[in-house]
């Protein structure tokens, strides 16, 4: 582990950085959509959802990312760039396995990549940047 990355803060990225879609799925619905003056009544079905969520996302930032950091750390390539593109490419194949999984219609495989993809870039980054993980990996040059 770097010096940069202190335990407590890896500590803190693991737990805040899934909870970022949750929250900004929930910012966007209430500030968006006009939920709140829609439907005040059903303002339990609003907080069943963003829960639901969340749980998928840590489920998955568990399942999914957490190797993805794990690997990188193992093979001493640990920085914000390769963090971040491995996890676009596992958020997006995740995403396409699902929805052939459970493919009733509605969205596309590719929008489904797609969609995975934004998804695992915001949390990855945000996981980066909590957890202190350096911008680039530092090379030490070997003493002649």
């Amino acid at each position: 582990m770097d010096a940069a990355m202190k335990r407590w803060r890896v500590v803190l990225g693991m737990a805040l950085a899934p909870a970022v879609l949750p929250l900004a799925y929930a910012l966007a619905s209430l500030l968006l959509s006009g939920y709140v003056f829609d439907a005040p009544g059903h303002l339990d079905k609003f907080f069943l959802e963003i829960a639901a969520i969340a749980i998928v996302c840590y489920g998955a930032s568990y399942l999914l990312g957490a190797p993805v950091v794990i690997g990188l750390v193992l093979a001493r390539r640990l920085s914000v760039l390769p963090c971040v593109s491995l996890s676009a490419l596992v958020g997006a194949v995740a995403a396409v396995l699902v929805y052939l999984h459970y493919r009733e219609g509605g969205v596309e495989s590719g929008l489904a990549a797609l969609l995975g993809a934004c998804a695992a870039v915001l949390v990855s980054t945000v996981f980066c940047a909590l957890a202190g993980v350096p911008w680039r990996r530092r090379t030490i040059a070997a003493a002649a």
